[in-house]
């Protein structure tokens, strides 16, 4: 599936953002793992608000991870 220009400049946007906050985290002395885990519970809390239902919000966390998924697999995965 190929997605627009914009929606891709958004998402490295969003994407370079939460690792800057990951390392301003881990600044702090928080453990990696605890981060990850913060970062998982966000992502949850931000579908649901955007869903309005968190078990909508968990099957679009399981399709997010199918097209992450499926990107790195297919080599469209770029990792900075």
């Amino acid at each position: 599936m190929e997605r627009p220009e914009a929606s891709d400049k958004a998402i490295e946007l969003t994407r370079e953002l939460a690792r800057k906050l990951a390392r301003e985290v881990a600044a702090r002395g928080v453990a990696e793992v605890d981060i990850l885990t913060g970062i998982a519970f966000a992502l949850h809390d931000l579908a649901t608000d955007s869903l309005g239902c968190p078990v909508a919000a968990f099957e679009w966390q399981r399709t997010a991870v199918d097209v992450v998924e499926r990107a790195h697999m297919d080599g469209r995965y770029a990792k900075p």
